[in-house]
């Protein structure tokens, strides 16, 4: 065997051992045996005479499988929502609770749905290195400087602890 032969199989020994490598190490593996998730969700209508805030919080969760967050919002009133693209005023956070990793506000992008625009937010996220046995996670809004009425739709898909 030539040397430039030798060079060649060694690389590629090389190369099939660190995707090996990668594909053993990744946290997917731990997602492959968190078992079946469960939802908890709300649907409420956020307005400037109240409720101005909200908060999700799931049961206790196991930090070592990722939670998918998801955040829906738009008007309130339907025929607002169908003509409107402007994103109401809502500030929000996913986190664990009482909050270990916290995300300000993940990007939410306009979604065109046969009731209307609505803004969707979404993350999936785990918190293994948290202290804690197990985790509460969490979606928390606060209504910004408006007077009209926002819909909320919230969930968080959890493995329970």
């Amino acid at each position: 065997m030539s040397m430039n032969s030798l060079i060649k199989t060694l690389s590629i020994a090389a190369f099939i051992t660190i995707v090996i490598l990668l594909i053993v190490s990744c946290d997917s593996s731990t997602e492959s045996t968190c078992g079946t998730k469960q939802t908890a969700d709300t649907t409420l209508i956020l307005k400037a005479s109240g409720p101005t805030n909200f908060s999700l919080v799931t049961p206790d969760a196991r930090k070592d499988c990722h939670a998918e967050f998801e955040l829906l919002f738009g008007w309130a009133d339907p025929v607002k929502r169908e003509t409107n693209q402007f994103k109401p005023s809502l500030d929000w956070t996913f986190q664990t609770y009482p909050g270990f990793f916290f995300f300000p506000a993940a990007p939410a992008v306009l979604w065109e749905q046969e009731d209307g625009y609505w803004w969707h937010a979404e993350v999936s996220e785990g918190a293994k290195n948290q202290d804690d046995e197990y985790v509460q996670y969490q979606i928390v809004g606060t209504l910004g400087s408006t007077n009209d009425e926002i819909m909320i739709k919230a969930s968080i898909k959890y493995v329970p602890y």
